[in-house]
């Protein structure tokens, strides 16, 4: 599935460059890099809506005359830059997430395997540590397990090596979808179910414990079907917004049996474990 590169000049003006990483983030721009007076941000072309923009570059005065250029991405050149620049990710000492030609130096209890391609969840972000430190922290023995809008799998697998019963990893990109299916093997994994979809796939489906990495729209708009599925101190957990958003969510979800039992946060990003009440 080609990508594109749209880069922004900005002129080393790192506060420019995180407002519009946000901005960005919310328009399904999934990864950025920044050089030195320049912002490259990535997005799977059949997501890229041009008009939406160039709207948000003349409603907000902070991007009064800022130019872009646009250029796509075929697949083998995205990987090649991935794995050019990819690193182990070590969380709270416990987790390591490594590419398949990476050689350790020591071992870590919980080790992860992801193929680092055009997909959301090699534990870069900010989001994605956080939804794995949280994770740590849960019980997930035995337990049935969603990863919506899995991106790699690697909340998946996780969720697996943590004692899960049953994990469905979902995501409606399929670029993703085959990501996560190549990982799947990486890590032996024989627990995870690997659909391509979205949340209307939910319908009449129940588990234990929710994890959604997703953005805060679809947070908002898709909530009432993460209740459905779950019962009586069953856990979801969600990140992939600000923390400023945090209050909005929280309030969503107790429309619908939620209460809030931890959140996390990580510089501007949040992490939020709910409980169904």
């Amino acid at each position: 599935m080609p990508y594109l590169k749209v880069s922004f000049l900005l002129k080393s003006n790192k506060i420019l460059s995180e407002i519009l990483i946000a901005e960005l983030y919310e328009q399904q721009f999934d990864s950025f890099e920044e050089t030195q007076e320049t912002l490259n941000a990535y997005i799977c072309k059949s997501f890229f809506n041009e008009k939406n923009l160039t709207e948000l570059l003349n409603i907000n005065p902070l991007f009064s005359g800022l130019n872009y250029t646009i250029e796509e991405i075929p697949d083998k050149n995205w990987n090649e830059l991935w794995e050019k620049s990819f690193e182990p990710i070590v969380v709270a000492e416990k987790c390591i997430i490594k590419a398949p030609f990476h050689q350790l130096k020591k071992s870590y209890p919980i080790e992860l395997i992801i193929e680092p391609k055009m997909s959301f969840g090699t534990g870069h972000h900010q989001t994605t540590a956080l939804m794995i430190e949280q994770m740590l922290g849960i019980n997930f023995k035995n337990k049935k397990v969603l990863d919506m809008g899995c991106g790699t799998g690697v909340l998946a697998f996780l969720a697996e090596k943590l004692g899960a019963a049953q994990i469905m990893a979902i995501d409606n990109d399929e670029w993703a979808y085959y990501n996560s299916l190549d990982n799947k093997a990486l890590n032996n994994s024989e627990k995870v179910q690997v659909e391509l979809g979205n949340a209307t796939y939910l319908i009449d489906k129940t588990f234990n414990t929710i994890l959604a990495n997703i953005n805060r729209n679809i947070l908002l708009l898709d909530m009432h079907l993460y209740a459905n599925c779950l019962t009586l101190n069953d856990q979801l957990l969600i990140s992939g917004f600000f923390k400023t958003d945090s209050p909005v969510l929280i309030e969503k979800a107790k429309e619908y049996g939620f209460c809030l039992q931890n959140a996390s946060y990580q510089e501007e990003w949040a992490c939020l474990l709910l409980k169904k009440e």
